[in-house]
């Protein structure tokens, strides 16, 4: 029986961590694309209502129908934690591989751009120059 509170225990807190971690992942993606705050506060929403959701269901599930205090202690603790640990490295290191990637596609599609255009106006060229012949 405490086997199973233990590991209750440890699986909310893990929950609450993964919970925390996907908020990151909206916190990255309000960075790359900017939003407005009536956007920002809808995305907000949706996101904790459905967090609420999960952290019902982890709790009414993960203990056989019953709630428990301890549970969402241990979510919040869980959420505390990445916060206080990883969050500040997941959110940095997303950040500069976002921006890595981004630059470099932005350089291949400005190279490939720039070989059409000059595709485009090197026929359009020399349609003009048999026109004149």
């Amino acid at each position: 029986m405490i086997r199973h509170e233990i590991w209750f225990f440890f699986f909310s807190l893990l929950s609450g961590m993964i919970l925390l971690c996907a908020y990151d992942q909206l916190r990255v993606l309000r960075r790359l694309i900017p939003h407005n705050g009536f956007f920002q506060s809808l995305e907000d929403f949706f996101f904790w209502t459905g967090a609420g959701i999960f952290c019902f269901g982890v709790s009414f599930r993960g203990n056989q129908g019953s709630l428990r205090g301890f549970s969402l202690a241990a979510l919040v603790f869980g959420m505390w934690l990445y916060h206080r640990t990883a969050s500040f490295w997941v959110v940095k290191s997303e950040r500069f591989v976002f921006d890595a990637v981004s630059k470099k596609t932005f350089f291949l599609c400005r190279k490939a751009l720039k070989k059409a255009w000059n595709w485009v106006t090197m026929r359009i060229t020399c349609k003009n120059v048999d026109v004149k012949r």
